[in-house]
């Protein structure tokens, strides 16, 4: 903001959404930000963290949500789960854990349990990312007795909220048959029924995964360098594009794609 003023900006339209975009971490204090910073660069940005988080919270847990806050946000440049240190999320959870018998209202309350459901559910994400392939299946973990514990906290929680957002295996668990091309350098997990997302690209000297920065892709996968404009996909190392196809839909009437039968991916 300070360089939106600098630079002779009259005026920005930024999209701090508030309560119609559900249940985001910091919420509210996103606007609020906005709004402060807006009329005044010159704020000094602690300071309005610390009066938010006494004011929202109350005197006795808005110290603690405000180093919950810290142990969120301070050195991380993404919020993906798989960004997350074990030892950061169980930081976070410590403390959101002791934030919560210091609740001073039930506003307050409502607000430290959200926090924790959604630590929970970082956990569980985090856990079920874990990816296993073997005998040409690629599954997650959601099948873990893990993330069946850490599902049972997130809806006891929820019940607790009074709202309707459950988990369960069966909702969360993704299995789907793979190919995987290779070389003498590179190994790849092809999931035909994501639109032929690449998965995981192996470095075979050294292990390495090139594909472990993550975008979101639909059905619960995870994984990069795919296109699917066109229905057609390549990539470096892939010399023949193949085509994909749509010829069914899945439970929620969303168009699955399929690898064509015809073309197979050439690879070196």
């Amino acid at each position: 903001f300070r360089a939106y003023r600098d630079a002779g900006v009259r005026g920005i339209f930024a999209e701090v959404y508030g309560y119609d975009r559900g249940k985001i971490p910091f919420n509210e204090l996103r606007p609020y930000l906005m709004s402060k910073l807006t009329w005044n660069p010159d704020l000094d940005l602690r300071a309005l963290l610390r009066d938010f988080h006494l004011d929202y919270y109350g005197p006795k847990s808005g110290p603690k949500m405000l180093e919950f806050y810290h142990a969120v946000c301070d050195g991380q440049d993404t919020f993906e789960p798989e960004s997350f240190s074990d030892q950061r999320l169980e930081k976070m959870e410590r403390i959101v854990r002791r934030a919560l018998p210091l609740a001073d209202d039930d506003f307050a309350r409502r607000r430290i349990q959200e926090a924790l459901r959604g630590v929970v559910f970082m956990r569980l994400a985090k856990l079920i990312g874990q990816w296993d392939v073997q005998d040409g299946v690629m599954k997650n973990r959601a099948d873990a007795p893990e993330a069946e514990a850490l599902r049972q906290q997130f809806n006891e929680l929820s019940e607790k909220l009074g709202d309707k957002d459950r988990l369960t295996q069966k909702d969360q668990l993704f299995k789907r048959a793979v190919l995987e091309p290779a070389n003498d350098d590179l190994k790849l997990t092809v999931v035909p029924e994501s639109g032929a997302t690449v998965a995981r690209i192996i470095d075979r000297k050294t292990g390495t995964d090139y594909a472990l920065i993550y975008p979101p892709r639909s059905g619960r996968l995870v994984g990069g360098y795919q296109e699917l404009t066109g229905f057609s996909w390549s990539s470096p190392g892939i010399f023949t594009p193949f085509k994909v196809k749509t010829d069914r839909k899945d439970k929620r009437g969303h168009s699955v794609t399929m690898v064509s039968d015809t073309v197979k991916p050439g690879f070196k």
